[in-house]
């Protein structure tokens, strides 16, 4: 062995043992590093979900609800979940639920409104300790249905 490499090892005996601790401790900070920011990255998927399910819900309220030329919004609630699936696909989710009310009220007025609700179940990616861990989430859009008379 080389004397630089003795002196070394006499160091680590000189400091009582402290060499190892020192590896314990930067093994738990690394892992603490990493699943905060692996964490860090599944909050924005969480956040970008929620974005794409409301967007789709407000996509598919404003397509029930624009009226034909000089009719009631003649829409079909199929028609709304085309819509709505379009977009969830441009965002690549897909098995979510998709609830269309398009005569729903508000009392005591007798206007009615397009309620369209998406739901989805967001899995955690990323962290596989979490990887059972289910969030529902929902995008909801509400509309006052209109008419061209």
């Amino acid at each position: 062995m080389s004397p630089e490499h003795d002196l070394e090892v006499q160091r680590c005996d000189e400091a009582g043992g402290s060499c190892g601790q020192v590896m314990v401790e930067a093994a738990i900070t690394m892992l603490l590093l990493f699943v905060f920011v692996f964490a860090i990255f599944e909050a924005g998927r969480l956040i970008q979900t929620q974005q794409a399910l409301t967007y789709a819900a407000r996509a598919g309220a404003r397509r029930s609800v624009a009226p034909l030329t000089k009719t009631l919004p003649g829409t079909l609630a199929t028609d709304v979940e085309a819509v709505v699936n379009y977009w969830l696909a441009t965002a690549h989710l897909t098995g979510a639920t998709i609830a269309v009310d398009q005569a729903y009220t508000i009392p005591p007025a007798a206007t009615t409104y397009t309620r369209v609700t998406v739901t989805y179940q967001y899995s955690v990616m990323t962290l596989s300790m979490f990887g059972m861990l289910n969030i529902p989430l929902t995008g909801q859009s509400l509309m006052r249905n209109e008419t061209s008379k």
